[in-house]
């Protein structure tokens, strides 16, 4: 069974640490990759993509994800 640890994981490999997301304390870009997944959870399942994606780690890997992210930081945590 794959934890949430895992999936936080996924997001902080794929969108922070990559450097395409900056931020200036490890606190506040782990906050922001809590934010993505709980979008990412809530659209998965609510949103219908459980359809079209078997299983949820393989969603973490989509355009959908990184999109949940751009508005995420755009609205929280640009300058």
């Amino acid at each position: 069974m794959v934890e949430e640890s895992d999936y936080l994981k996924v997001i902080s490999d794929t969108l922070v640490n990559k450097g395409e997301y900056n931020f200036k304390e490890e606190k506040t870009a782990q906050k922001f990759a809590r934010e993505v997944l709980s979008e990412a959870q809530y659209q998965y399942e609510d949103e219908g993509y459980c359809h079209k994606y078997e299983d949820f780690k393989d969603f973490l890997y989509t355009h959908h994800v990184d999109s949940i992210a751009y508005f995420i930081y755009g609205d929280k945590y640009s300058n």
